[in-house]
């Protein structure tokens, strides 16, 4: 990029992303003592927790300190064996704490369940064999509470600034590099401590029902930092409604009333009584249920879509009830209207495979991940109201260790020039362009990457499709610009036909593109590994699960490119 690069003041930490998880985590930096900067590509309060396709978010916690060992075993067992233990107790044990400290010390109103409703069938979490505490996180109550504690701690916040790059120095961070898409110009951030809070990989789909602001790329220079990807292969597909309002979320508690039909009317021929009955305790699609047979037969319709007609009964439980009520304010729509639905991609089960404190293991000193861009804390399937609690668990801790860090840590005197040439390489890295189409070149290059993933990363992996992606994915990288130019390099006459801002813009979306190439190449190579069928990962050439292959894999970057191995 241009010299004209803004450096900002030294600050403690620097979390990048504004959903729970980020701003729980900038939060809790500040109440540290740490003095924060907290960036989103989005707005202000974004990303899937702020999620408008849906009216909040559910969260579960332990009963009590004799059912954390029940929902211990419980997320294990969801979760195929392929969660990390010492994850998974770290986090149970933190999840009540987590949320008396939301409404007590930042003032969160919550939902509650209705003692007569706590009970009732509907409020039994995804999954699970049991009730649970359940609460209810809304948007709005949530960002008024997180707004006054950034106002009163004195919390920087950047919005709509995108991550290009982490910098280091000494193999320790020493702040990141950011695009702002507002004044077109890319700003470092000196921080001894970064909080990644970046989201998962719906972004490498399309459509999705991840925000937009989920650019997915962060696991991509966590990649290229020495940090590696665990259970990445573990996509959550939900049930969706595309009309008549377009990617909502389809309550799937409503599919026990439901009549599920193709184009033509004709009801689906694994839409029986008992397969719906079962499919209504479950959002997301799961291949170790008998149910998946319904959701595999609307994926192989030839619009990949069904429609669903209800006859509800006279008392609408209460919880479908909240939804039918959001559902008609937000969008028009009522239980009588006919419904056309879809599997799209929503949350990720894996991610940046962190320590119990919140560290990214293997990656430079003072760099953390919290929520769903963080792998390790749920297996093959995740339970119901756990994603949330996930965000605001290490949320909290990854805020506070990194705000300790920063405390203790002192910058080498050479934190400047290495940050000036981590800044460099990072420009130059992203600067490759053979003509004035580039920026068009690599929005180009953006769709293509999404097309391949949505046509073999969904319901239909195979070693066959995974395979050919894996060769168009790669064929991308080996024709993509081969020349680096800056722009006072540029000749004159193109110079006067190109602005500062555009030749930015144009850097920006290619240094994103070549980030999004990695990360696509780094989830293909994490399905091709996992060669049975396991939860939320269906492959249809092997659509059993295998003993063998209960492990969690590990996906790296070392200079021989990607490669998966395995956690025993």
């Amino acid at each position: 990029m241009h010299a004209d690069t803004v450096y900002t003041a030294p600050y403690d930490v620097l979390v990048v992303g504004s959903g729970i998880a980020g701003c729980t985590a900038a939060i809790s930096a500040a109440q540290a003592g740490a003095r924060v900067v907290l960036a989103s590509y989005g707005p202000l309060f974004s990303g899937s927790s702020f999620y408008k396709g849906t009216w909040g978010l559910g969260l579960i916690a332990p009963l009590n300190e004799a059912d954390e060992k029940d929902l211990e075993q419980t997320i294990l067992s969801v979760g195929c064996q392929v969660a990390d233990p010492h994850l998974v107790h770290t986090f149970v044990h933190a999840i009540q704490s987590s949320i008396t400290w939301l409404e007590h010390e930042c003032h969160t109103k919550l939902r509650h369940a209705s003692a007569s409703a706590a009970l009732q069938r509907d409020y039994l979490p995804c999954f699970d064999h049991k009730h649970r505490r359940w609460y209810g996180l809304e948007h709005d109550a949530l960002i008024q509470s997180f707004r006054t504690l950034f106002k009163k701690l004195g919390i920087t916040t950047l919005p709509h600034h995108s991550l290009l790059d982490l910098i280091e120095s000494h193999n320790c961070i020493a702040g990141a590099l950011l695009y702002d898409h507002n004044s077109h110009i890319p700003k470092s951030i000196q921080a001894p401590a970064v909080v990644l809070a970046t989201g998962g990989f719906g972004g490498l789909f399309c459509p999705t029902l991840t925000q937009p602001e989920v650019l997915s790329t962060a696991h991509a220079i966590t990649l290229k930092h020495g940090c590696s990807l665990v259970n990445a292969e573990f996509i959550q597909l939900m049930p969706t409604i595309i009309h008549p309002v377009h990617g909502v979320v389809f309550n799937e508690k409503t599919f026990k009333y439901a009549r599920i039909t193709n184009k033509e009317g004709q009801v689906l021929t694994q839409a029986t009584t008992t397969t719906l009955d079962a499919r209504s305790e479950h959002g997301p699609f799961s291949c170790r249920l008998s149910d998946a047979k319904l959701d595999l037969e609307i994926a192989q319709q030839p619009s990949g879509t069904a429609f669903v007609t209800y006859t509800m009964p006279t008392q609408v439980p209460e919880f479908m009830q909240t939804y039918f009520e959001w559902l008609a304010r937000t969008a028009q729509v009522t239980p009588q209207d006919t419904l056309e639905i879809a599997l799209w991609p929503h949350a990720s089960n894996g991610g940046i495979f962190i320590a119990e404190d919140g560290r990214c293991i293997g990656g430079p000193t003072g760099l953390y991940a919290a929520g769903e861009a963080c792998g390790g804390v749920h297996g093959a399937d995740r339970l119901g109201g756990l994603s949330s609690a996930n965000a605001l668990v290490f949320g909290r801790i990854s805020g506070t260790t990194a705000a300790l860090h920063a405390r203790n840590i002192k910058q080498s005197p050479n934190a400047t020039t290495s940050y000036m040439c981590a800044h460099t390489a990072c420009c130059n890295a992203s600067a490759h362009f053979t003509d004035n189409a580039a920026s068009l070149h690599a929005q180009e290059l953006i769709k293509t990457i999404r097309m391949y993933i949505q046509q073999s990363c969904v319901l239909n992996r195979s070693e066959e499709t995974l395979a050919a992606t894996a060769q168009k994915l790669n064929w991308l990288q080996q024709t993509a610009h081969d020349e680096a130019y800056t722009y006072d390099e540029l000749p004159i006459h193109e110079q006067e036909q190109i602005t500062l801002q555009e030749w930015n813009d144009c850097l920006a979306r290619t240094n994103f593109q070549q980030n999004l190439l990695l990360e696509a190449q780094a989830l293909v190579v994490a399905m091709r590994a996992r060669t049975e069928s396991r939860g939320s990962h269906y492959r249809k050439d092997f659509p059993h699960q295998l003993k063998a292959c209960e492990r969690i894999h590990r996906i790296l970057l070392d200079k021989q490119g990607l490669r998966c191995i395995h956690l025993t």
